[in-house]
């Protein structure tokens, strides 16, 4: 179907040109991504360049740690949330005080996050809480077919993350469950419209941009007893920002939705490794690299993850502005 798209290997290099070879370590922030290394073959000499891709957390109960790289001449570092430190606290606990908060006040729980990754761990963490007894056992309705698409792919690729032995234990299975309901019908998902009492729906888009999580918030965050949970980053601009913010209305479908139900924000959860996990990858390259440029993050976590790698490192850093251009090799 796609001709052109070539799988390929974990820390397998493959050639892309006689002179160009490239190889994919894990990332550590979703199922499949990964760190890019691109080694280009002069005349004299070779160059290496470094993609660090979104970085997860190098303490993930489903994914591998991100991968160290000892060298690069050149190095793009993202910085999401490079500005920050994650709290020292279990999300899974934090999660089921929200959840439990909002089932005492006879409600329903809705979880925006997004299909490939944040998905699958909150639905781990559900299960862990459910048959340890830390939450009621209620319906899990996941409602996105992409999310659905998604966990089927943990199945088969179960060499390229950690719940391999989860997955095989009969009745542990956090994908499978007799709690957790799969929704790919439009109908099903329209079904949940009208839903009262304790339930909880993970649904696409994590930021609330788009996706059926719309529909779920326009009928039920006008009513108090609900929560919703925000398990991860929410972007300037977003509608999850602006619930975070605590905006009374936030506009869907064209109308004006009263924000009643409670919200929470789940920090811990997020996929994306905060400063100190940003500083100790960084910490793996065994010599500076020539150039680093500071990409993906807001102005205020790039520029203070910039400074911390020039101060704390000795980096050169460089936080490329918008069509800027750069000439990282005068010849080779």
């Amino acid at each position: 179907m796609f001709p052109k798209l070539v799988p390929q290997e974990f820390e397998r290099p493959f050639s892309i040109h006689p002179d160009v070879t490239v190889t994919y370590y894990h990332a550590g922030h979703i199922l499949g991504a990964s760190i890019v290394k691109i080694v280009v073959k002069g005349k004299e000499q070779e160059k290496k360049l470094v993609f660090s891709g979104d970085l997860g957390r190098y303490h993930d109960p489903i994914l591998y740690p991100p991968s160290r790289i000892p060298k690069a001449d050149i190095l793009w570092i993202e910085s999401t949330y490079g500005d920050r430190v994650s709290p020292p606290v279990k999300p899974e606990e934090e999660l089921g005080r929200a959840i439990r908060d909002t089932f005492d006040r006879g409600g329903l729980v809705i979880i925006p996050a997004f299909a490939v990754g944040r998905t699958q761990l909150v639905m781990y963490y559900l299960f862990q809480l459910m048959e340890k007894g830390k939450i009621p056992k209620a319906p899990i309705f996941l409602d996105s077919p992409m999310a659905i698409n998604a966990t089927k792919l943990y199945l088969d690729f179960k060499s390229d993350h950690q719940l391999s032995a989860v997955l095989e234990e009969d009745g542990n299975h956090p994908f499978d469950h007799p709690q957790l309901h799969y929704f790919q019908k439009q109908e099903q998902s329209r079904s949940l419209n009208e839903y009262r009492g304790n339930a909880i729906i993970i649904s696409a888009s994590g930021m609330a941009t788009g996706g059926r999580v719309l529909h779920h918030l326009f009928h039920h965050l006008p009513d108090e007893k609900n929560g919703v949970i925000f398990v991860g980053y929410q972007a300037e601009g977003t509608r999850g920002r602006r619930l975070l913010d605590g905006e009374p209305e936030i506009r869907i479908y064209g109308r004006e939705v009263p924000v009643k139900a409670k919200i929470y924000q789940i920090d811990g959860l997020s996929a994306h490794a905060d400063q100190n996990e940003l500083m100790d990858w960084a910490e793996g390259f065994i010599e500076k690299p020539k150039i680093v440029f500071i990409i993906h993050g807001e102005e205020k976590s790039a520029s203070i993850l910039g400074q911390k790698l020039q101060e704390e490192m000795g980096w050169r850093t460089i936080l490329p502005q918008y069509l800027e251009s750069f000439m990282l090799f005068e010849n080779i």
